[in-house]
C-alpha cells in the first residue's frame, strides 16, 4: 500500500528520541559535529552502536570514509548547540565547545572530540557500514566513553522536549 513520505516521517516523529551529536577530526585539525537521533546501542559484547546518516548530508563523504568518530549524548543544557550542528554549513566546532579525547586505534593515535558537559561520550572505529535506502548505517566498536550524567535532550514530533 503506498504511503506519503512527509505522512510517515510524522508518524515516526511520535518515538521519542535521545539526542546525540556525532564528531570527528578533519585533517586540517577541524572538530566537526552533527546532531542525530538515530544512535542506538547493539551489543555490550563486543560494545557496539549504531547510528544512520543521511545520504544528502554535507558531511556524508567524509564520515562515511572515516574510520573513527565520537558519539556525545547531549543534555537538556546542550539544545543550542544540537540546533546549530543539525544546519547545514555550521559543523565546525570551537575550542569552548569541545576537548580531545586521545585512543589508540590501529597502532596509532587518533583523536576524537568528546563534548564538554555531555551526558556520556564514546569513542569508536567504524566496524560496518551498509547502505540502508536513502541512508548509510554506521556501526562503531567503542573503545572509550565518558559517563557524566545530567538530564537528557530528548526530540519528539519535530520538537525538543525535557522529562
Amino acid at each position: 500500500m503506498p504511503f506519503d513520505e512527509r505522512t510517515f516521517r510524522d508518524a515516526l516523529g511520535h518515538f521519542p528520541t535521545g539526542v546525540a551529536i556525532i564528531t570527528a577530526m578533519r585533517e586540517n585539525d577541524e572538530a566537526i559535529g552533527m546532531t542525530a537521533n538515530s544512535f542506538t546501542s547493539v551489543s555490550l559484547s563486543p560494545p557496539l552502536i549504531l547510528w544512520c546518516l543521511g545520504e544528502d548530508s554535507e558531511n556524508y563523504d567524509f564520515f562515511r570514509k572515516s574510520p573513527i568518530f565520537g558519539v556525545n549524548i547531549l543534555t537538556r543544557a546542550q539544545q543550542a548547540l544540537s540546533e546549530r550542528c543539525a544546519v547545514p554549513g555550521q559543523h565546525a566546532l570551537t575550542e569552548k565547545e569541545v576537548f580531545a579525547f586521545a585512543f589508540p586505534h590501529h597502532k596509532k593515535t587518533h583523536r576524537v572530540p568528546f563534548l564538554s558537559h555531555s551526558a556520556a561520550s564514546f569513542a569508536c572505529s567504524r566496524e560496518e557500514a551498509w547502505e540502508a535506502g536513502d541512508h548509510v548505517v554506521m556501526m562503531g566498536r567503542v573503545h572509550a566513553f565518558e559517563l557524566r550524567g545530567g538530564q537528557p535532550l530528548l526530540f519528539h514530533r519535530g520538537a525538543y522536549h525535557e522529562l
